[in-house]
């Protein structure tokens, strides 16, 4: 029986005679028998393989590892597999998630990818914490996620607001110049979402120059504009 067949047919017992002949780690229409399993989403025959010795990290020939299509498709239990065995999250993993089937953030993929301490966080006083992204309201929470979390995408707001006392809060503008003169690696993509002009100058191109300089790592996407559309509710988050 093809193979594609024994999957979509969910037959485990054919599964392990196909295994008897084959290598675990064939390759079939340029895609070995792990990456199939998991595309078409079954769980089953991915746990077989992978107690079988398929190599879990190994990508295809655009560059995707398992855990990147299950990423993508939201097949969270799979997922969660593939983690449970040494899956390496990275940068595609939380494109893809963030960028799903049909365009759908898969919520519930980047909810357990945060409990691997991979993260996108979103810098703003008042704005609606966008989906996919962990909130921080001021700088100091923007801080301790960067320094203890691994972050995707780091949006910043500049005005951040005033105290109890009616003096105006460390900015986002701040934020970046502590990143700088720290040499942190704030995240793998900066977007820039304030309505500040000036501010919003000031972050990019502070940002700039410090990766020109070799301040900050120069494989870092900034943007200076939003990856979503700046929406405020007045609710608390």
């Amino acid at each position: 029986m093809n193979l594609l067949n024994i999957i979509k047919n969910n037959d485990t017992n054919e599964l392990e005679r196909y295994l008897k002949k084959h290598d675990v780690n064939e390759v079939i229409q340029g895609q070995d028998l792990l990456t199939w399993a998991v595309y078409l989403g079954n769980l089953g025959f991915t746990k077989l393989l992978i107690e079988k010795g398929a190599i879990v990290n190994k990508k295809d020939r655009l560059g995707r590892a398992p855990l990147s299509i299950a990423a993508f498709f939201g097949f969270v239990d799979i997922a969660r597999l593939l983690l449970d065995n040494n899956a390496i999250i990275d940068a595609m993993c939380m494109d893809r998630a963030y960028t799903g089937w049909e365009g759908h953030i898969q919520t519930d993929i980047l909810d357990l990818f945060r409990e691997h301490d991979w993260d996108c966080v979103y810098l703003d006083d008042l704005r609606d914490i966008p989906e996919g992204f962990t909130g921080a309201r001021t700088i100091e929470d923007a801080i301790y996620l960067i320094e203890n979390k691994r972050l995707h995408i780091l949006s910043l707001d500049h005005d951040l607001g005033m105290d109890d006392k009616g003096n105006l809060l460390p900015t986002g503008y701040d934020l970046v110049k502590y990143i700088c003169q720290k040499g942190l690696r704030p995240a793998n993509k900066i977007h820039i979402h304030t309505d500040n002009v000036v501010g919003r100058e000031n972050m990019y191109q502070t940002l700039i120059a410090a990766q020109r300089r070799g301040f900050i790592d120069d494989d870092i996407e900034i943007y200076h504009y939003p990856l979503t559309a700046n929406r405020y509710s007045g609710g608390s988050f």
